[in-house]
């Protein structure tokens, strides 16, 4: 009976269909943003493949371990499943929105984000989904579709170590 009583006063924002429901919301407007971006600025799909085949192994690498860590570790609870209501939402956003600024910076090598290509801004932010979205650690999705862009560029644009990194 007291369960019930407990269950009956968390109310709908705490609910976990509510906040799935919301999160995944969230991943339909990011992408819906993204995908506005890349429109609005032209970005074929080769310029995407030729981006995304550019990325260095080590970055696609850090990307894939984050994704897993962020999905199949303690990190994805402590960062959504213990927070209420709509705090686990803001805190997974800006968890994102720091991956997304260390993904973009690793890699298009500088903070000068008036510098960066718009294609950079694209990548960086697909593989930013890949993090936000769940269940997706176990799969190396970012890192297969990294192969997968080698294979399509015949490995035109395979980048083992970056070069120099720049702060300004």
């Amino acid at each position: 009976m007291a369960e019930t009583n407990k269950d009956a006063k968390k109310g709908l924002s705490q609910s976990p269909l509510f906040s799935n429901l919301v999160y995944k919301a969230v991943i339909v407007l990011l992408m819906a943003g993204i995908s506005w971006y890349s429109q609005e600025h032209s970005i074929t799909a080769s310029q995407f493949n030729q981006a995304f085949a550019s990325i260095p192994l080590p970055v696609i690498l850090f990307v894939t371990i984050m994704d897993y860590l962020f999905d199949t570790g303690s990190l994805y609870k402590k960062v959504w499943g213990k927070q209420k209501g709509f705090s686990g939402l803001i805190t997974a956003l800006g968890v994102a929105g720091v991956f997304f600024i260390i993904v973009t910076w690793m890699l298009a090598r500088t903070i000068s984000f008036a510098s960066i290509s718009p294609i950079t801004y694209v990548v960086a932010g697909v593989l930013t989904l890949l993090l936000l979205w769940p269940k997706t650690g176990t799969s190396e999705f970012g890192l297969l579709y990294w192969f997968v862009t080698q294979l399509v560029t015949k490995f035109a644009f395979l980048t083992i170590f970056p070069g120099g990194i720049a702060l300004g």
